[in-house]
């Protein structure tokens, strides 16, 4: 039926099988329709994005106008066996037809994705529309200190209307997100690696984390909506720090005129460097990582003879784990 339209009904007899020549007609029934219910057109699930570790928001776009009592989110991590039911939204007269909705029930997105569909439930309780499915992207990040490479495996986005045009690769050193993708990755049909340099990265205490973000193909919707997009969980790897000490200085010449270990990667309020001479006398102390010792008295008194010293580098990493270095340096004219 087309909905609000009217109809008129009314049942023929005919004698003989329906040969004839004799008929009667029945009484003739008027039935308007617009007091039928009205079935959606369409159940869009926008975007499934992770939030964090244990949160992923929906966005599903609905038929506002048909004749809806609720919509049913439903959830598996294996597309083959059966969706468990997380929620629900119940339908009202003047809601927005972009819906939220936010899945906090025992999600761990560091460790595997999620599919999703949204059914549509009328008002006699019947199942009327289930929308796309949509899965989540799952991100996992491998390092490499000794070759100063992270490596990124992460799984594509399904359900979009326009497939993914894009997966872009963002990345925060010692917790600051960079404000641009270090590298975007083409569509591609299940699963990629991206490899992610950091060998030149001597800033930070080590720590490197990722997010991939997802953008849809430009493609017309229904409601006009915009090209989606959503964000993969967040995954980090460390890097040990590195250290080098150099054995001589001159404080006197133009280069190498102080005393200062090259460290990358450390927890700056856990450094410290000392410095003690031959008798034991500790001439020289420093809590700042980018901070030498110039040869003199607690770096301001007179200038130390020449000889060779102790040093001491005590320092944490980002991860908390304790080092220590213990070495002689020359001071030369």
């Amino acid at each position: 039926i087309n909905q609000g339209s009217t109809y008129n009904f009314y049942v023929m007899a005919i004698e003989n099988g329906g040969a004839g020549p004799f008929s009667s007609s029945s009484n003739d029934i008027n039935v308007n329709t617009i007091t039928f219910l009205k079935d959606p057109n369409f159940n869009y699930l926008y975007t499934a994005t992770v939030m964090d570790s244990d949160q992923i928001s929906l966005q599903f776009y609905v038929d506002t106008a048909a004749d809806v009592s609720s919509y049913i989110i439903k959830r598996t991590t294996d597309p083959m066996s059966v969706y468990e039911t997380i929620g629900s939204v119940t339908a009202f007269s003047g809601m927005n037809p972009m819906v939220q909705f936010t899945d906090d029930i025992n999600v761990d997105a560091n460790n595997t994705y999620y599919f999703y569909k949204v059914e549509t439930i009328n008002t006699c309780g019947d199942l009327k529309f289930t929308s796309n499915i949509a899965r989540t992207i799952w991100l996992q990040v491998l390092s490499d200190p000794s070759q100063g490479t992270n490596t990124l495996t992460f799984t594509q986005y399904d359900g979009w209307l326009g497939n993914v045009q894009k997966y872009d690769v963002y990345r925060a050193v010692g917790g600051i997100w960079e404000s641009s993708p270090v590298s975007s990755v083409a569509m591609f049909s299940d699963t990629t690696i991206y490899v992610d340099n950091v060998f030149d990265i001597t800033q930070g205490d080590g720590e490197f984390c990722y997010k991939i973000i997802a953008t849809e193909n430009p493609v017309p919707h229904v409601g006009n909506l915009a090209e989606a997009t959503s964000t993969s969980n967040e995954d980090c790897a460390f890097h040990d720090p590195l250290l080098y000490v150099p054995n001589a200085f001159a404080p006197t010449s133009h280069i190498n005129y102080e005393f200062k270990p090259v460290l990358t990667f450390p927890d700056p309020t856990s450094y410290v460097l000392q410095i003690y001479n031959k008798w034991g006398q500790k001439i020289f102390e420093t809590g700042d990582v980018n901070e030498g010792w110039n040869g003199r008295m607690e770096n301001t008194g007179k200038m130390c003879q020449v000889d060779t010293y102790v040093y001491l580098i005590k320092f944490k990493s980002g991860e908390g784990d304790e080092f220590e270095k213990r070495g002689m340096v020359t001071l030369v004219n």
